[in-house]
């Protein structure tokens, strides 16, 4: 069953919670619910193509997009960009010191929103272009 839709779906539901904690001034978290719609929506475009999707890390996922989509490089830079933010946005740990909260500001969030639209409009292109 090709439930590639649900998957694009939710990496939109994701996208919108991310502005909202972006406008919560929730930076940190906003950048983390970027990654995951981004992550998303490459697992909806993977899984559309009936290849298993596993893992987090965007640059990996991208790896596993067939031969016959091409990747430009904007999405990889902003998959490079996002897998930056799966750790440090959660965990106390990803610092030296103190909590995400104190390391991720404004334009952090904004970036990661940007690029994870990237990744989203690259995704619905190629799905639709599936037909």
């Amino acid at each position: 069953m090709d439930r590639s839709g649900d998957w694009m779906e939710q990496a939109g539901i994701l996208m919108e919670q991310a502005r909202w904690l972006r406008n919560g001034k929730f930076y940190p978290a906003a950048c983390f619910n970027s990654q995951q719609a981004a992550e998303m929506a490459l697992k909806a475009l993977l899984f559309s193509r009936r290849i298993d999707a596993w893992g987090h890390m965007l640059t990996k996922l991208l790896d596993t997009v067939p031969d016959t989509i091409a990747v430009p490089d904007d999405v990889r830079a902003a998959a490079a960009y996002l897998d930056r933010l799966y750790i440090p946005t959660r965990y106390p740990n990803g610092f030296e010191e103190g909590v995400p909260r104190d390391y991720f500001v404004a334009s952090d969030a904004d970036d990661a929103l940007a690029r994870a639209e990237v990744i989203l409009e690259f995704c619905k292109g190629a799905m639709d272009d599936e037909g």
